[in-house]
């Protein structure tokens, strides 16, 4: 998962005051493990690789240069590059034609999602590439979260307004 220096940065320090380091004993930590004194010549593999280390001797679970954080909130796939999985993308598709569309099948799923889940201006960019592409490809630039609560909604929609086979 992609996380923000800064938040990298917050649980560094949180973690260095929970084990109770002080400035010089950081600073030689940071030597010793990093292999650069101060965290502002800092790369982010460095801020992750640190983070992650520290967790380890907190006995968090974290796997070597792989911490394990919190997603930030507010900070989405626009930002951080967590689109919808390929997987999210067929299941959606696959939602989409068991349910009936007043807009019918091909303007029905888009109009939806923009509605009720890009609503927000940071968005604009996402809404815009929706209808670039077809089937499953069309949903890959959608937030893993908000792809996540689209699966939600539309199983729901399904059962409550199924596609009826016309016969005839």
């Amino acid at each position: 998962m992609a996380y923000t220096k800064a938040k990298l940065r917050r649980a560094y320090f949180a973690l260095a005051k929970s084990f109770g380091m002080s400035e010089e004993d950081r600073h030689a930590w940071n030597q010793s493990r990093v292999g650069k004194e101060s965290t502002r010549a800092w790369s982010y593999q460095d801020w992750k690789d640190a983070v992650a280390a520290l967790q380890l001797m907190a006995g968090q679970g974290a796997a070597p240069g792989r911490p394990r954080l919190k997603a930030e909130k507010g900070v989405d796939a626009v930002e951080s590059g967590d689109f919808a999985t390929e997987r999210q993308c067929e299941l959606i598709e696959t939602l989409c034609d068991q349910v009936a569309w007043r807009l019918g099948r091909e303007h029905g799923p888009r109009a939806y999602v923009v509605k009720h889940f890009l609503a927000d201006a940071r968005y604009a960019l996402v809404k815009a590439r929706l209808g670039e592409a077809e089937g499953p490809a069309r949903w890959r630039r959608l937030p893993r979260l908000v792809a996540r609560d689209l699966i939600i909604a539309l199983r729901k929609m399904a059962r409550a307004y199924p596609l009826r086979e016309t016969v005839g």
